[in-house]
């Protein structure tokens, strides 16, 4: 597939992404980023932009790796 430039912005800042996606779909992992950013937001207000992403992304990275355990699982059985 051929790989091209998307720009996005998440929390007022602009990132330029090199993508064989689609923009609509790489504009849908960015909406769930910043959905889950301002869900952290909310929850602990002591928090600024980059610890509340700092913490989706180790969710993001736990719900990935529970999942690959539990499909490995899966696929033994």
């Amino acid at each position: 597939m051929e790989k091209k430039k998307v720009s996005v912005q998440i929390e007022g800042r602009s990132y330029a992404l090199i993508t064989s996606d689609s923009e609509q779909y790489v504009q849908s992992v960015v909406d769930e980023v910043i959905e889950r950013i301002r869900k952290v937001a909310q929850q602990s207000k002591h928090l600024d932009t980059r610890d509340c992403a700092i913490l989706v992304a180790m969710d993001l990275c736990d719900d990935r790796n529970k999942s690959e355990k539990k499909n490995k699982e899966v696929v033994a059985k």
